[in-house]
Parts: structure tokens; sequence; C-alpha cells
């Protein structure tokens, strides 16, 4: 099983190589692309997340440097950069596994300028070097919110076009129609537009919750975490609906599950929980974990004068880009029953996502 993976030092694709590694094993030979930092390779940065002690049990290889030296070729570019349309030279793949992104919910210039940069021209250039390579099989991870501003059962390949709530659905849209013309044009048959939903830390391997980046709900917590202000809050979110969270090594599982299966014409599937945890929930958690006590929960009501916190929360911070996913109505992501999670959230599983991050504040 030859698979080139690109974002293999992000959360999610990382965890992608894991479940790959741990069921091909020496049958497995990887073509990662990916991109150093100023004073680390690309292949520096792999080495250490395969050595890192929390994931050697994820991936099950004894001799981890037996296996990167026979079993990996590594191609440190930088796609957003530079246009490398010849870069990459010939050779067949079974699998093209395009799970490289930028995150970002702000909707600042520079951030919708790095969005555009990465997400949509990066794929742009990333696919065109592919001129001399064959392709047995295609995925593009995407997410499930390019579906925007919905209600109700949300289908695999619901686009939101016009209804996004920030530039970062736009650019997953955007560089899934890249993704789709470049299938087409290629003539691969087999293709699939992955759709994750929010990711979190790990709920099946040990360290439970263990994650490489504190963004989405870890984030939102943090800033209360450092709130030094003795203003009180009030925090908007639709008390009808919930945000649908899938730990990583769930979500990677699931896609692992679609690679080694030989179904055909899922062009796109959802990778996501089986329910929507109420924001009720989740969120009157983490304010007890960081010890945040002055809030009160306002609904949807109007907000009129808001205090400094609040100016700061809802104009400058987390709340703006947090708000526009907590005060939307009810939605539900649908799953294909082939391939389902059977992941659902609720108080149990929510205390051990978040058990990492309990550990860090502490």
């Amino acid at each position: 099983m030859k698979v080139m993976l690109t974002g293999a030092t992000g959360l999610l694709g990382q965890h992608i190589m894991f479940e790959l590694m741990a069921f091909y094993k020496k049958d497995l030979q990887f073509v990662l692309v990916g991109r150093g930092k100023k004073d680390i390779s690309f292949r520096q940065r792999v080495e250490t997340i395969l050595q890192a002690s929390p994931n050697k049990h994820v991936h099950g290889i004894e001799d981890v440097k037996g296996f990167i030296r026979h079993h990996i070729d590594f191609m440190d570019v930088d796609f957003s950069q530079k246009d490398h349309s010849t870069i990459i030279s010939s050779m067949q793949v079974d699998l093209l596994l395009h799970c490289a992104s930028y995150l970002d919910f702000r909707s600042n210039e520079s951030a919708q300028q790095k969005l555009e940069q990465i997400n949509v021209v990066g794929t742009q250039k990333f696919l065109d070097s592919l001129q001399e390579v064959e392709i047995g099989r295609a995925m593009y991870v995407s997410s499930a919110y390019v579906a925007g501003i919905t209600e109700g059962e949300v289908y695999p390949d619901m686009v939101g076009w016009g209804a996004f709530r920030n530039a970062y659905e736009a650019s997953k849209a955007s560089a899934e129609k890249i993704f789709q013309s470049w299938v087409q044009d290629r003539q691969i048959s087999n293709w699939t537009i992955l759709r994750p939903s929010t990711i979190c830390g790990r709920s099946i391997h040990k360290p439970h919750g263990y994650t490489t980046k504190f963004d989405v709900f870890y984030g939102w917590a943090q800033f209360f975490s450092k709130v030094q202000s003795k203003d009180s809050i009030r925090i908007q979110f639709n008390k009808q609906s919930g945000l649908n969270i899938i730990p990583v090594d769930v979500a990677s599982q699931v896609i692992i599950r679609l690679v080694r299966s030989d179904v055909q014409n899922i062009n796109f599937l959802h990778v996501v929980a089986n329910n929507e945890y109420a924001h009720l929930a989740y969120t009157a958690e983490l304010l007890k974990t960081v010890g945040f006590t002055n809030y009160m929960f306002s609904g949807l009501n109007s907000l009129d004068e808001l205090n400094q916190l609040e100016r700061v929360y809802y104009k400058r911070s987390v709340g703006s880009v947090f708000t526009p996913y907590v005060i939307n109505p009810a939605t539900h992501f649908v799953q294909d029953p082939k391939f389902m999670s059977d992941f659902t959230m609720d108080e149990d599983n929510f205390q051990r996502v978040i058990s990492y991050f309990k550990s860090i504040l502490t």
C-alpha cells in the first residue's frame, strides 16, 4: 500500500498516519508531503511526532527509526509560496490523501489572505504538481461546516454558498471545487471528500484527551481561564442546539475504515459523532473546569450596552468566532450507515476528551 499524505504534522493528519501504520505495518509505503519550519525540517517534525511517547502505542511500530528509514519518503515543500508544478517526480500511488489545511475562524484581512493562500491556492498548486503521478484513489479532507448556516438535517454533499460563517468555511468549499474539478480532469473515479466536524482530543487511545493544539472549545475555555476582569459576562448561545464533537482517534478510524473498504462511489462522507452535544452542557463544564463563575447564559437575547469584558469577548477575541457556531438553530449531520463513527458525545466522554486539557491547566 503506497500512500501520499499531506498534513502529517497536523492533529488529524498525524492520527491518520498512525492508523495507517497500525493496520498496514511493513506493507505500507508513505510519501509524506509537507514543510519545515525556521529551525526544523519537515522530516524532523515527523520524526519527533512518531517518536513521542504518547504516540508509540497508537501506531504500534517498535522500530520507529527503521520504519522511517525504509518506509517513508519525505518531500519538504511549501505549496502556498511557490509554483512547484514539476517537483513531484513520476510515481504510482494507491491512495492520495490531501489533509493539509490552515484553520482560522477570524475575519480579519490577514487571516483571510492566509486561508486563501494555503487552503485554496496551495491546494491548486499541490494538485497541479501531480501531473506525473498515477493515482488509484483520491481523498480530500474538508470540513462538515462547509454546509454553512443551516438547520435540520445536513447531508454530506451540502454546501452553504452565500451562507458561510467565516472565511475558513468559504476557503474549504473553494478547495472542494478545485479537488472535484481535478479528479474529473484526471479521470479518477474513486474519490471522496471527507467532512469531519469539530475535532477534539483522543477518546480511545491514552492519554485520553491528548491533542497537539488547543483551539475550538479548548481555546474558548482558555480565554476564561485568563480573565482578570471583575465584570460579569452574558454568554449567548441557542439552548436548543449543540456542537458536533468527534475525537481525533475516532475520526481517523472512520477514515481508515473507508480506506480499507472496497466500497466505491462515496464521494462525500461526514466524519462526525452520532449527536450534537448541547451547548449548555459543554460550556458549563468548561467554565467549571477553568474556575470561572461570573457569567450568565443569555440564550438568544439581544445584548445591549456591553461591559468591558463583553466587548473584549464579542469584538476582539474568542466570542467573535465562537458565537456564530452556537447561536444557530439545531442541526444534525447525517452519516453514511456503512461508515458511522458509533461515537456519542455525552458527559462521560466529554470528561475524557478534556482530561488532558485539565492536566495542562494544573
